[in-house]
């Protein structure tokens, strides 16, 4: 009677152990690597497994559903028992380990879909932590930007600025300039829009007012060329749009003046009054006259 109870214990022994099971071998085995060496921590061996028919179709698609959560291991045990293959394959002892080794690599599935979850979590929160690294570096880089062209667009504000406060003071040295030089040749004041422009805008009222100009040519004033000599007088003729300009330039001794040679503009003038020719064809015509002061410094 002792040894039967003997025999009784030591079987429910057997059937209770309890085997360690490695996770990184499941891991291997869940993601299609070989099931063989967790099997053999449940204290079978290779050759046993390798003889099994089960082994080489069931067994591998059973942790395939087991891996994709759609089979539990009591449904794994149940249909690795019923498979014809594995009857007088696996003995019950071994189906009891084969069962917890299917419940075992359930547990395992949880632990790797648990690892998968904080891997992606975590991939989740760096790729967020990375965005917001680029969009606070995008940020930093626009607002640099923006201070850097607002910074250049200062400093070109202050350049042209300094620009136009050189040419105001540029254009103030010549005024005076040009009026210092006229003062010193005798004249009140000076007009340097040239003789043609001039011509143009003289009237009876400002005709006197003109005269005490020192005027000083303009690059338009080479219209003019020599036409005519008459006495002391050299005639220019200009044709703008159509309208005849003539002026008589009182000419000065020992100086040439070629027909149709232009207009010195690198002196300067002033009318000294009109005088009256007589036309080729006939009939007079009043030119005013010009005469030569002096070298225009300001050409």
């Amino acid at each position: 009677m002792c040894k039967k109870i003997s025999a009784i214990c030591y079987a429910l022994v057997i059937v209770t152990v309890v085997y360690s099971l490695d996770f990184d071998k499941a891991k291997a085995a869940l993601n299609g690597g070989s099931f063989i060496p967790v099997l053999v921590d449940y204290g079978f061996t290779e050759q046993q497994i390798n003889s099994w028919t089960v082994g080489k179709i069931y067994i591998p698609f059973y942790l395939q559903q087991i891996r994709s959560g759609t089979l539990t291991a009591e449904a794994a045990t149940t249909m690795l028992k019923n498979t014809s293959g594995a009857i007088g394959e696996i003995s019950t002892n071994d189906m009891i380990k084969m069962e917890q080794f299917f419940r075992d690599m359930v547990i395992a599935t949880n632990q790797l879909q648990e690892e998968e979850n904080t891997e992606r979590i975590a991939a989740e929160k760096s790729r967020v932590e990375a965005y917001q690294r680029y969009e606070q570096e995008k940020q930093r880089n626009e607002e640099a930007a923006r201070i850097r062209e607002a910074e250049e667009a200062e400093i070109e504000r202050q350049e042209y600025a300094k620009r136009q406060e050189q040419r105001r003071q540029e254009a103030e040295r010549n005024q005076r300039n040009k009026e210092q030089y006229a003062k010193s040749l005798g004249c009140i004041d000076y007009i340097d829009e040239g003789l043609i422009v001039t011509q143009a805008q003289i009237t009876s009222a400002n005709f006197d007012l003109v005269k005490k100009a020192l005027i000083i040519p303009e690059s338009n004033d080479l219209n003019y060329t020599v036409s005519n000599i008459v006495e002391n007088y050299v005639i220019y003729t200009a044709v703008i749009r159509g309208k005849v300009y003539q002026i008589a330039l009182f000419a000065e001794k020992g100086k040439t003046y070629p027909s149709g040679s232009k207009f010195d503009i690198k002196s300067v003038y002033q009318i000294t009054g009109v005088e009256r020719f007589s036309k080729f064809f006939g009939g007079n015509a009043d030119i005013i006259v010009i005469e030569r002061r002096g070298e225009n410094p300001f050409y």
